[in-house]
């Protein structure tokens, strides 16, 4: 894949000890979408760090917590990707991090995201009528969101109030 051609990119470029090879990096001409382009970046966070410290003999302390705090981490990507998304962050988590105690907190407007976990595990937020402010909704006004379908978490928990077609065909139709 391209992310993989570039994590070996990269890597050969470490093991030649050509360390200013971050600053330089071109991504334009690898060909990456928007989208590959987000989660080549947050996924290099988690698995080229780590090996740029080693070769440039950096020592972090570390401890065996981790918290990782992660915004709409469905953004630019295809629905396929997004479903597969979690998967790979886990198994990415794993391989990467052995040993830690990591807790992650994400934000999603993707029914595929939240479909991956279980309502428990979710936080609703909700802006009431003529207000800005967001508040914490009641997980329990909401159906169970770990493998339901995205039909049912577009209604349910993204609060579509006004139909589930684009305001364009709505009008038109109606």
């Amino acid at each position: 894949t391209t992310f993989k051609n570039f994590v070996n990119f990269i890597e050969k470029k470490f093991y030649i000890l050509d360390s200013y090879v971050l600053r330089y990096i071109k991504i334009e001409p690898l060909g990456m979408s928007s989208g590959e382009r987000a989660m080549q970046n947050m996924f290099s966070w988690l698995t080229l760090i780590p090996k740029l410290d080693k070769i440039m003999s950096i020592e972090r302390e570390t401890t065996q917590n981790m918290l990782l705090l992660i915004d709409e981490i469905d953004l630019y990507s295809h629905p396929e990707w997004q479903r597969r998304t979690m998967q790979q962050f886990i198994d990415t988590i794993k391989s990467t991090q052995k040993g830690k105690e990591i807790q992650v907190i994400l934000t999603s407007h993707s029914p595929l995201i939240l479909s991956d976990f279980p309502n428990q595990n979710v936080i609703y937020l909700k802006k009431n009528d003529g207000d800005n402010i967001s508040r914490v909704d009641d997980r329990k006004n909401h159906k169970q969101t770990f493998g339901a379908n995205i039909y049912t978490l577009l209604n349910d928990t993204f609060f579509l109030e006004n139909g589930e077609v684009g305001e364009f065909a709505k009008d038109k139709i109606l």
